[in-house]
């Protein structure tokens, strides 16, 4: 369970470190997972902001989000580092 949440947070972090709540709930679902999970993380790390009418989910400690990826072997690869990998496999 703890590696999906991990997903979430590098998925997060690529992103900006931050979405709008809709698209949070739609990763989450796809991972398998329930919207407490927000609530589940230490206080201070991820935070529901609302701006221009709408509600964001917001990484507020980037260094945080790293660890907790890194301790679950989860990372999230840059669009670049993909194409690198495809022209190393072909």
């Amino acid at each position: 369970m703890r590696k999906r949440e991990a997903m979430f947070i590098a998925w997060l972090k690529r992103n900006r470190a931050g979405k709008t709540l809709n698209v949070c709930r739609r990763k989450l679902r796809h991972l398998e997972l329930s919207e407490d999970v927000l609530a589940s993380f230490p206080s201070g790390m991820i935070c529901i902001q609302r701006q221009y009418g709408e509600e964001f989910v917001h990484l507020e400690d980037r260094t945080w989000a790293d660890e907790f990826a890194k301790a679950h072997q989860v990372m999230v690869l840059h669009h670049a580092q993909h194409f690198k990998q495809k022209k190393y496999l072909l």
